[in-house]
């Protein structure tokens, strides 16, 4: 997610090179919430049916939607269950008015994070400029006196390494 959902962030440019094999979609500020909201709809539907194995009680038109709303080329076999995982990078979100107030869409969203497969990861300039409910459910910190980008993709590598195991493609 960048400002205005364009990739016109040097920084932002290089690390998606490292997701060739995952798919990304970059969305707006003023969108995001609505995007975010809707993935994780229809991941939780998709995640129902294969924990039900319902997937084949879909009519055609409804499997492709779905395939085509998450970004899969197909389903798994039938008796697989691989929940889908998602990877959010929140880039130049320092005071960022998602974050401002508390009760904000994704101040609540970070309390859910684990129970709906999601990472978030946050590019700041400010530290302060995190708001306190992220701080208080960070897992991992990394603070660097600037731009080291062997290290941010060592750690993304790692990141999409996590994910791809439970990725279907």
């Amino acid at each position: 997610m960048t400002p205005s959902g364009s990739i016109d962030d040097d920084t932002f440019s290089f690390i998606s090179k490292i997701f060739k094999n995952l798919p990304v979609l970059t969305v707006s500020h003023d969108d995001i919430e609505e995007v975010v909201d809707g993935l994780i709809n229809y991941k939780t539907f998709y995640n129902e049916l294969m924990k039900n194995g319902k997937i084949n009680k879909l009519v055609p038109e409804q499997k492709k939607l779905l395939l085509e709303a998450l970004n899969l080329k197909s389903f798994p076999k039938e008796g697989t269950s691989k929940r889908l995982h998602t990877l959010i990078l929140f880039d130049d979100i320092a005071c960022s008015n998602l974050f401002k107030k508390d009760e904000s869409y994704f101040n609540k969203l970070v309390y859910r994070c684990g129970h709906i497969n999601c990472i978030f990861m946050y590019g700041v300039q400010k530290f302060k400029g995190v708001s306190m409910s992220v701080k208080s459910q960070a897992t991992s910190l990394f603070i660097y006196p600037g731009l080291v980008i062997f290290i941010i993709i060592l750690l993304l590598k790692i990141l999409i390494t996590i994910i791809s195991r439970n990725y279907i493609s």
